[in-house]
């Protein structure tokens, strides 16, 4: 895969929106999480190259265990710090490896 391979070029557009919110924003990570999940759920895991689906599968799965908003507002999402650093992480393990890695 290279960055001129344009079968990835939504699935990095997403990827870029979601670090976009994870880093350019005062609120809470938690919040920020939430923020990014909602640009990351409407990408097909299709879109994605195969060795990375079974790993956005699992993301999807952590930063969706609960709703992302209720009928009035977004809701944070329910981790501990911990694991909020953790799924930041995976958003931009993913993000470089669809660049083609640093």
């Amino acid at each position: 895969m290279t960055l001129r391979d344009d079968r990835w070029t939504s699935a990095r557009q997403k990827f870029f929106e979601a670090l976009y919110c994870l880093v350019c924003s005062n609120k809470p990570l938690r919040m920020r999480l939430t923020y990014a999940a909602q640009g990351l759920i409407s990408l097909p895991p299709d879109q994605l190259p195969e060795h990375m689906r079974a790993d956005f599968e699992q993301l999807m799965r952590d930063l969706t265990k609960r709703p992302l908003s209720s009928s009035h507002h977004y809701v944070p999402r329910n981790v501990t710090p911990r694991e909020a650093g953790r799924l930041s992480i995976k958003i931009l393990e993913m993000y470089t490896d669809l660049l083609g890695g640093l």
